[in-house]
């Protein structure tokens, strides 16, 4: 019960933070004339004058502190799917803060997301495993995830609205997911050589990767609302890790049976629609959102 009530408090940080975070990224663009000047690094350096989105910052600190402290006392396939029910607290506070009701199957998808992401981590928890993949695996993973990356980063730099926003999101969330490989192998070389950790590659490559991943978060956050980018993020994180997990630490399913099988494939389907309905959902918003500012500025202008 303690490793559940913990993990719902790191859930609510999460929530918060990324309501709050999104909320002034997505204020820049509009301060910037809808463009995408001044994205990455320059991005945060600006956010990080906002007193709002340093607010933001600091709850994904509470959250992560939360989420440590869960972990401590509990398991991950009982930290984990709790965690996942943030998506279930962000969307609606996103929307109200936005000054907009989130709909009923814009909630319904939410929560058909998190049921099927919830049933994913339970079904396709991993059993044993290394601490540390293999140098050779490391590089097939680079060989494999940089031109996906790379293309979905230009890509989205090269999009505007609800795409910009998801294929940001998923490559936030891929990267994410490849950092959950790094910080395993971080906390291990940690508890085992203390400061003689940082005499191996995984550190570094987690302090890389983390913060890429962080910049590429805010873009995401920036480019739309929070129903186009959030769902993308929370479903691709936890399976680029699971993926990782299998084909490089060497863990194994613990999934038998055709029963549990076809349960773990519905969630697949049931995350993907789910994320697809609501990525519709914010590119109908935003489209609307985009016409009523060009009015009121198109009015402004005039009036002048």
């Amino acid at each position: 019960m303690a490793a559940v009530l913990l993990a719902l408090g790191a859930a609510l940080a999460y929530a918060a933070a990324s309501v709050l975070q999104q909320r002034e990224a997505e204020a820049d663009r509009v301060a910037d004339g809808h463009g995408a000047v001044g994205g990455g690094v320059r991005l945060v350096l600006r956010l990080a004058r906002k007193p709002v989105w340093l607010a933001g910052l600091a709850a994904d600190g509470v959250g992560y502190a939360l989420q440590a402290l869960a972990l401590g006392v509990g398991e991950l396939l009982v930290v984990q799917p709790v965690l996942t029910s943030g998506i279930l607290f962000a969307l609606p506070i996103g929307a109200w803060w936005a000054g907009r009701r989130l709909g009923a199957a814009d909630f319904a998808w939410a929560c058909a997301l998190a049921v099927g992401l919830t049933v994913f981590v339970v079904l396709a928890g991993t059993d044993g495993g290394r601490d540390f993949a293999s140098r050779r695996a490391w590089l097939i993973c680079a060989a494999v995830a940089a031109p996906v990356l790379i293309g979905c980063i230009v890509a989205a730099s090269r999009s505007v609205g609800t795409p910009r926003a998801v294929l940001f999101a998923f490559s936030a969330g891929a990267l994410f997911g490849l950092t959950a490989a790094l910080t395993k192998s971080t906390v291990v070389l940690l508890d085992h050589h203390g400061a003689g950790a940082l005499n191996h590659w995984e550190p570094y490559a987690l302090l890389v990767l983390g913060a890429l991943g962080f910049v590429v978060n805010q873009r995401a956050f920036q480019a739309g609302s929070l129903t186009a980018s959030l769902p993308t993020l929370t479903v691709v994180e936890p399976v680029v890790a699971a993926i990782v997990g299998v084909t490089m630490l060497h863990e194994t399913l613990p999934t038998e049976g055709a029963l549990e099988w076809v349960a773990l494939a519905l969630s697949v389907v049931a995350m993907l629609a789910a994320t697809v309905a609501l990525s519709r959902s914010a590119a109908r918003y935003d489209t609307i959102h985009e016409h009523e500012l060009a009015d009121v500025l198109t009015r402004d202008h005039r009036g002048r």
